[in-house]
């Protein structure tokens, strides 16, 4: 891999994301490790890499083992490594740790929410937990009141009501 080439190429697409620049070289790295020289893989390599490093929804729902070769481990749990191989994603305490980041480096619930669910990895679980964390620092009033309609659409307003209960079991007895 062309490291500095990619790394530019990725600042100019990232440009306020270093974090970003970052994990993407790292798993390019990885992939080397592996598969050699992204460089010099021809065309049709290329293609068969990218194939058998994707990996859908639809293949999980269907119990279909990753095609790659890559092992999964490291930065993964063990135990969801096992039981599900295909699927890549982050611990509770990463998701918390870029949550409370994307809190203190923004000025609304609105920012930080976008920021988190632009930082690419596993933004939306990142994005659920930075609302969580916004809304207890901000309020409820600081989201725009179009992103509160379209979900009371989507749940026919259960969380909005969950959400009441808790408070009142929490704070009101």
């Amino acid at each position: 891999m062309e490291k500095e080439k990619f790394k530019k190429w990725l600042q100019l697409r990232f440009p306020n994301s270093e974090a970003v620049v970052r994990d993407q070289i790292s798993r390019c790295k990885r992939i080397e490790k592996y598969y050699g020289d992204l460089n010099n893989l021809s065309s049709s390599k290329c293609q068969s890499l990218i194939s058998d490093l994707t990996y859908t929804v639809n293949d999980e729902r269907e119990n279909r083992k990753p095609r790659h070769i890559i092992p999964i481990d490291g930065n993964y749990s063990p135990f969801r490594a096992e039981t599900n191989p295909g699927y890549i994603g982050s611990y509770a305490m990463d998701a918390t740790a870029m949550a409370l980041h994307c809190v203190w480096t923004t000025n609304s619930a609105k920012d930080a929410v976008l920021k988190a669910v632009n930082m690419c990895g596993d933004a939306d679980s990142v994005g659920a937990v930075t609302g969580q964390i916004a809304g207890a620092a901000y309020g409820f009033s600081d989201f725009p009141k179009d992103w509160i309609s379209t979900v009371n659409r989507w749940d026919n307003h259960e969380i909005g009501l969950r959400a009441f209960r808790l408070y009142h079991k929490i704070w009101k007895n």
